[in-house]
């Protein structure tokens, strides 16, 4: 990374905080594409989270910390907290952020369980598909989940399915060429060739 790169590095986080959309995920986009430089600036985008009042502003904040704070021991549990956050957006963004992070976020399992009882909509969404991507460290999940498949929208079943696919670490299976014959099955005997015409004593060539 070159030296103009790093020393842009504050401007971008201090953009996550502007009202103008296409900057603020400009911003964001930049800070993914630098990466570990980035985390420096950690302190700063906490201080975002934590002071900011519009929505979308602190939802993009929550977004950058999987790439500037990822790693960093004291993202977890912040995320954890802001799963009760007073804005649904900011939920749902840290739901998804915790999903991203994987196993290492494993401790906020009981927390996103009980987003699946308390929410609805994005945020319940979010919570699903965040612990299928805890895997097998989500098992306590597993009964809620269960219960949740009687829920009235198709997509809202299968996104839970998928979850409990995931965590119970089942596999596809295996899909078979249409061409490839299955290993048990007989081979295909030809059929005989149809019988000549048997012609009748004295009975003329047509």
């Amino acid at each position: 990374m070159g030296a103009f790169a790093r020393d842009a590095i504050p401007s971008l986080v201090d953009s996550l905080a502007e009202e103008d959309t296409e900057l603020r995920y400009s911003a964001l986009f930049a800070l993914r594409s630098i990466g570990l430089p980035a985390r420096g600036e950690l302190p700063k985008l906490v201080q975002i989270i934590r002071t900011g009042n519009l929505e979308e502003v602190r939802a993009t904040a929550v977004s950058a910390l999987e790439v500037i704070g990822g790693d960093s021991p004291e993202v977890v549990p912040m995320l954890v907290d802001l799963l009760e956050d007073r804005q649904e957006r900011v939920r749902g963004v840290s739901a998804e952020v915790l999903g991203n992070i994987g196993v290492r976020a494993k401790i906020a399992v009981p927390a996103l369980t009980q987003r699946l009882v308390a929410e609805s909509g994005p945020v319940r969404l979010a919570a699903i598909r965040a612990l299928g991507k805890i895997g097998s460290a989500a098992k306590e999940a597993v009964p809620v989940l269960e219960r949740l498949l009687r829920d009235e929208h198709e997509y809202v079943r299968n996104d839970i399915a998928e979850a409990l696919r995931k965590i119970r670490g089942w596999a596809y299976p295996e899909e078979k060429p249409k061409d490839e014959a299955a290993p048990d099955a007989a081979p295909k005997t030809p059929a005989p060739p149809a019988p000549e015409s048997v012609k009748e004593p004295g009975q003329d060539a047509p």
